[in-house]
């Protein structure tokens, strides 16, 4: 408690983060922070940041894929 939310970020390092058409956030492969912009709410009350970070990569190729080590 007392902590002060401005100071709160995501650092995205070697991504530029920007927003989607729905509004969510999408980093992209060029450097950046992202901050949060906080409305109206009860200070008196914990504040929670819980982002939902989602990632996504394709493997693909004509030959046999492996992902992580082997024995």
């Amino acid at each position: 408690m007392g902590a002060d939310p401005d100071r709160i970020a995501l650092d995205f390092s070697g991504a530029t983060p920007r927003l989607g058409p729905d509004g969510s956030l999408v980093p992209t492969l060029d450097g950046g922070r992202v901050q949060f912009a906080l409305g109206q709410y009860d200070h008196s009350c914990a504040l929670v940041i819980d982002p939902v970070l989602t990632c996504l990569t394709y493997l693909g190729g004509s030959g046999a894929d492996v992902m992580g080590n082997s024995i």
